[in-house]
């Protein structure tokens, strides 16, 4: 429970951070994103699969396979553009879900207009799965 709450509190101070520094400068025109993968790196271990990187590092796919066993799945991707920390997280709930992908971008995007962050350095992802008998998997991955 004290993961859940450190994650809650960390993405509610960088949600604020970003509103605060998003009001400051102008909205850029919508970018069309990512058609495909620029590389792909297998990882083993819990329920993650594989993490993808989208063209001009505008962000990551992360899949999530082998989810028989698998309750919920928790993220945290985190990193600093410019000096200033950003990231965001989610839970996911598997159900009878056999695969689960998610878009992660490096940026912010409101009303169909995205705003990528330059600069990115530092990502991390980390992610904790809970396995139906109760069991927690915590495994943290640098984005290179």
């Amino acid at each position: 429970m004290k993961q859940h709450a450190r994650l809650l509190i960390g993405f509610l101070i960088l949600s604020m951070i970003s509103l605060f520094f998003s009001s400051l400068s102008p909205a850029v025109g919508a970018k069309k994103t990512v058609k495909k993968v620029v590389k792909t790196k297998s990882v083993s271990g819990g329920a993650l699969t594989y993490i993808t990187k989208l063209r001009n590092r505008t962000g990551i796919v992360v899949t999530f396979r082998s989810l028989k066993n698998i309750q919920s799945i928790s993220y945290m991707l985190s990193y600093e553009t410019n000096g200033k920390p950003e990231g965001a997280l989610g839970t996911l709930t598997v159900g009878r879900q056999k695969t689960i992908s998610r878009r992660l971008l490096f940026g912010t995007c409101s009303s169909g207009v995205c705003r990528y962050h330059p600069n990115v350095k530092n990502a991390i992802l980390e992610v904790t799965s809970i396995f139906k008998n109760g069991r927690q998997a915590v495994r943290t991955y640098r984005i290179r």
